[in-house]
């Protein structure tokens, strides 16, 4: 059996205005929700993405801290490259749109003070 987990975790933060910004990295200026949105999906890109073989299957976890709030996909990569499974009308090649609809699930929730977590982890037989 084979296991690969890849987390990022980001410290909301008050960007003034009522905007939310998201502390990746303890010494590195806080991003937006565009800039970690762009950040999630470069890391499911090149280096979730490159880790898959046909039959794994990949469990995508977005969790919220206070009120504790999570969602998970879980998904199979098949023989053609393409995913099936929770979250997906239909196979696909691209996460991307998923992604985007689960780190969009947490806008409306996010405030300052909020850890937010997500991650990929590859599991193979």
């Amino acid at each position: 059996m084979f296991e690969a987990t890849f987390t990022i975790t980001a410290q909301v933060e008050s960007g003034g205005q009522g905007q939310y910004v998201f502390r990746v990295l303890e010494h590195a200026d806080p991003v937006n929700d565009d800039g970690l949105l762009s950040l999630l999906i470069t890391i499911y890109e090149q280096d979730v993405f490159r880790t898959l073989r046909a039959g794994d299957d990949l469990r995508v976890y977005v969790h919220l801290d206070l009120p504790p709030r999570e969602i998970e996909k879980v998904l199979h990569f098949r023989e053609d490259g393409q995913f099936e499974g929770e979250g997906l009308v239909e196979p696909s090649r691209d996460l991307r749109t998923l992604i985007a609809s689960m780190f969009e699930y947490y806008r409306p929730h996010v405030q300052s003070g909020d850890v937010f977590t997500i991650s990929f982890q590859v599991q193979r037989n």
